[in-house]
């Protein structure tokens, strides 16, 4: 019977369409960047947890892999991205906050409720670094990303996370450099 009420009340937070989208891949001056959107994530429930003044984060886990078919995929390069937002109900102003691999890189304030959702939402030209030196490229290696965010508490209690599925792409293959010109006399 508990297993009913737990599933009747966390499907409908289910159905919402969470996902990432808009995923891609560029290298850059010898480093790899990624840019996405997070799609679906400010149901209601959300939008109240922000009014109340809670802060919310999203967590975007960020991989460049290579997929195995018999062995767990081999993980090159990872991040995890947290944004945050906390309002202030007094001077109606959205703190927000960017995280990666748990550094403060960036923060910012605003009074738009839209460009809180951008911050949240969408990540661009994020920093990847570059592969290893020692790295056989195979021309399979992939990006993924993924997000999770906290959804509440279902019956008080029990704590509710959503989490997208992997959206990939596969990682630019870096250019040959051009042969040097010839010096004429």
């Amino acid at each position: 019977m508990l297993g009913l009420l737990w599933a009747a009340a966390v499907v409908p937070v289910q159905a919402a369409a969470l996902m990432v989208v808009q995923l891609t891949a560029e290298l850059k001056d010898g480093t790899y960047r990624a840019s996405f959107q997070l799609h679906g994530a400010f149901e209601q429930e959300i939008l109240d947890t922000i009014a109340s003044g809670l802060p919310v984060s999203f967590e975007y886990r960020v991989e460049v892999y290579q997929p195995r078919t018999m062995w767990p995929d081999l993980v090159h390069l990872q991040q995890q991205i947290r944004v945050s937002v906390d309002f202030d109900s007094l001077t109606r102003q959205y703190s927000l906050r960017r995280e990666v691999d748990g550094q403060v890189v960036d923060s910012s304030s605003t009074e738009k409720p839209e460009e809180m959702r951008i911050w949240m939402t969408e990540l661009v030209d994020v920093d990847l670094g570059a592969l290893p030196d020692t790295l056989q490229r195979t021309g399979r290696e992939q990006l993924r990303v993924k997000c999770r965010l906290a959804a509440g508490f279902v019956f008080f209690f029990f704590p509710h996370a959503l989490e997208t599925r992997w959206a990939r792409v596969p990682l630019p293959v870096e250019a040959e450099p051009a042969p040097a010109a010839e010096a004429g006399p």
